[in-house]
């Protein structure tokens, strides 16, 4: 196979190490997440226990969003917001967890915010069709 074919796959694990080695604009985040037994629908009536949290720690990629940066020709992105880089296996753990939170490196807590289909292409780093980073657009929690 040529090397335009791997490259993909060799980017991805540059970015691994890049990430492993807390090089760049790389932090380790902490994701807490909802591990109870309760169902996502309101409408079901059982008794479930309280929420139970429980944390993990990944590195990503950390940019917050200035008051005056190009990013706010988006509708979806407000001064204060933080998007992270998160490598394609780790964002399919987190996008399986329930009452998802992050910590960021300043300490507050986050998040994730929807965006729309056009800024998530924008932001998802894609080459030969593999995955080298899934972008998450993050919002204080109040």
């Amino acid at each position: 196979m040529s090397l335009l074919h791997n490259a993909g796959n060799i980017l991805g694990h540059h970015a691994r190490g890049l990430m492993a080695k807390q090089q760049l604009d790389t932090a380790c985040v902490t994701v807490r997440h909802d591990i109870s037994a309760a169902p996502d629908d309101p409408n079901v009536q059982a008794d479930y226990p309280a929420a139970s949290m429980a944390e993990k720690e990944y590195t990503m990629f950390v940019h917050y969003v200035a008051v005056r940066t190009s990013l706010r020709q988006w509708m979806e992105v407000k001064a204060g917001d933080a998007i992270v880089g998160v490598l394609p296996e780790d964002a399919k753990e987190i996008a399986a967890f329930k009452g998802v939170t992050f910590v960021l490196p300043d300490g507050q807590t986050y998040q994730q915010s929807e965006t729309g289909g056009d800024l998530q292409q924008l932001w998802d780093s894609h080459i030969g069709g593999n995955a080298i980073l899934v972008a998450f657009l993050l919002r204080v929690v109040p």
